[in-house]
């Protein structure tokens, strides 16, 4: 578990880092993008083909990976942000949606809770567990991650013109069923 001191210090390092683009990119951490301007704020979030995004905030973009067939009716996407990753599932088939929030890694890095190395292939948890959405957030909390089933909390408190369509890996990925032919 990190410290005050173990945060103090991530935050000079990306301080320091912010000031130096360049160097931040060769090290490979914390580089803080410029703020967007009012215009690029006001923009509708738009999805592409791959359902993909980049959304312009005041702190830095919240990126959207391109959506992944999990099987079974269900589809993966990865959102990320300056201090954090967290992944979506939605079910095509029964049209419910899962938030699974990242976990702190621990290292000592920018990041403060990230979801890439705890699910496979890199880490353990396997997403395609679980005869549903349900069963799958049982055994995501089992393992210790935080959860909201039901809806995607990337779209909470937001208005409707910067809300992901959580089901676009549906059209994508499983076309015939009825949230991909509804998309």
């Amino acid at each position: 578990m990190m410290g005050f001191k173990d945060n103090l210090r991530i935050m000079m390092v990306c301080s320091f880092v912010a000031i130096m683009p360049a160097a931040s990119y060769a090290l490979g951490v914390c580089y803080i993008p410029e703020p967007p301007t009012e215009a690029e704020l006001a923009k509708p979030l738009q999805q592409s083909a791959d359902c993909s995004f980049v959304e312009s905030t005041y702190f830095a973009p919240n990126i959207g990976e391109p959506a992944v067939d999990l099987g079974a009716g269900r589809t993966l996407q990865i959102v990320k942000s300056l201090r954090r990753s967290d992944l979506i599932v939605a079910d095509c088939r029964s049209a419910e949606v899962i938030t699974i929030f990242g976990k702190n890694d621990g290292a000592e890095t920018c990041a403060n809770s990230v979801i890439e190395p705890h699910i496979k292939p890199e880490g353990r948890f396997d997403l395609t567990r679980g005869r549903d959405l349900t069963r799958l957030a049982i055994l995501a909390r089992r393992n210790n991650f935080d959860v909201k089933l039901g809806e995607a909390h990337i779209n909470m408190s937001r208005p409707a013109n910067k809300q992901i369509n959580v089901f676009c890996g549906c059209r994508l990925h499983y076309p015939n069923s009825t949230l991909g032919r509804a998309q």
